[in-house]
């Protein structure tokens, strides 16, 4: 049986290859510049998502391979296809240690880019996955946890809660639920508890002179024995 490649684990949430990009990787080493700009259109439409910006990096590399040998293939046939055997594989030798400077160079950069936005989402999907340890399942909530725009949390727990390698759930209502979590009407009834133990009536012992006193609200007020300022704080 064949055994599967290990998975590093800033790769771990890294988006699988569409057949889209397939054909699009496919084609740029069949006919490089026809699929240039399609690729570019690719990168900068997705380049604003989180989980997608590593991964598009890696499509930017592959085009870079595919131009590369686009061009060693045209060379060959084409271009140096009048010169003898000996000639032709000179040429095709100091073509292939030029067109690497600048092709496979920045190919290779452009590996380290992506290795670097992967294990940015890799901790940010961390992130998020501890907010929900700490019971923390609003969109709005979770945003101003992690510091990323509401927008971007969506986005990325959207593509999350369906990736093989992080919890199920879905979005409703702004709102996170997980296979194995609370229902949503389980967190509202947390939300409306919390709220009636703010309001609920506090037995408060003065620091001044001991006396106890019972504070209805969570405003300051001053005990009446000898003044101090009471609060349930």
């Amino acid at each position: 049986m064949q055994k599967s490649h290990p998975v590093l684990e800033s790769q771990k949430f890294e988006p699988e290859v569409t057949y889209f990009e397939k054909v699009l990787m496919f084609g740029s080493l069949m006919v490089a510049p026809l699929f240039l700009p399609i690729v570019l259109w690719r990168f900068f439409q997705q380049y604003h998502k989180n989980y997608a910006r590593g991964h598009q990096y890696q499509l930017l590399g592959a085009l870079l391979g595919g131009m590369y040998l686009f061009i060693l293939m045209y060379a060959f046939l084409i271009t140096f296809s009048g010169l003898d055997d000996d000639q032709r594989t000179q040429q095709i030798i100091t073509l292939a240690w030029k067109l690497g400077i600048a092709f496979i160079v920045p190919a290779a950069i452009l590996t380290m880019v992506q290795s670097h936005h992967n294990s940015q989402f890799y901790k940010l999907a961390k992130e998020y996955e501890k907010q929900f340890y700490k019971g923390i399942f609003a969109l709005e909530a979770i945003a101003a946890e992690v510091k990323q725009p509401l927008s971007r949390v969506r986005e990325d727990l959207e593509y999350l809660l369906e990736h093989k390698s992080f919890q199920n759930g879905i979005i409703k209502d702004g709102v996170v639920l997980l296979d194995n979590g609370p229902t949503l009407d389980q967190l509202g009834m947390n939300v409306k508890a919390s709220d009636r133990d703010k309001t609920m009536p506090k037995v408060v012992s003065c620091s001044g002179c001991g006396a106890e006193t019972i504070i209805e609200t969570d405003q300051p007020v001053e005990c009446e024995y000898c003044g101090s300022v009471l609060n349930t704080a």
